[in-house]
């Protein structure tokens, strides 16, 4: 079975929004797009397996990281860019913002996810709100508002609702019910 698992840290969205508004400039290296000849297998005729000609090299040489249950070119991208959020998160949050600036916000968000020793300090205190309200429950009937509030907090529940552009009609929106699964990477977790 292959897992992929994308962490993400909460203030990666208002880092990219920040970044798209043109507040900072990411700092990386450039890269030449393209097709990479090194990664062909020469001893395949194309014709026989194409797949293979292009990518035999590659496939030989890949070693997948020990951390990791996939490897290759988008995994490379995801990390190179939230290398480059979090370069700006970091020199964001080092800096004396104007106070209410979308910088000074990036900048107190992410000094409150950084902050581990608050975070056992207070340790489950800011979820007994939640768990009080799951051991509320009354029955079946009460799951649905359950699911709702749960959704909108980002918790993971059996399934999620959103509105999305249309597939086929891009000038309309369509409700989408999608089925949730487990918030761990794989069963070994739980």
């Amino acid at each position: 079975m292959k897992l992929t698992t994308y962490a993400r840290a909460a203030w990666v969205p208002a880092a990219g929004a920040l970044l798209l508004a043109g507040g900072l400039q990411a700092q990386t290296a450039p890269s030449a797009p393209g097709i990479d000849p090194a990664n062909f297998d020469l001893t395949v005729r194309p014709q026989d397996d194409f797949y293979r000609y292009v990518n035999g090299t590659w496939l030989r040489n890949a070693q997948i990281p020990a951390d990791r249950s996939t490897t290759g070119a988008f995994i490379d991208l995801r990390d190179r860019s939230e290398n480059a959020l979090r370069t700006i998160v970091e020199a964001t949050a080092a800096k004396h913002n104007r106070p209410g600036s979308d910088e000074q916000k990036v900048g107190d968000l992410y000094a409150s996810v950084m902050d581990s020793a608050r975070a056992e300090r207070l340790g489950l205190t800011p979820l007994r709100p939640e768990m009080a309200r799951i051991a509320a429950l009354t029955g079946k009937a009460a799951l649905p508002e359950l699911f709702a509030h749960l959704n909108t907090i980002g918790v993971q529940v059996p399934f999620g609702y959103s509105i999305q552009q249309d597939a086929k009609k891009a000038t309309e929106y369509v409700a989408s019910l999608n089925q949730g699964g487990l918030g761990l990477p794989d069963r070994d977790y739980y």
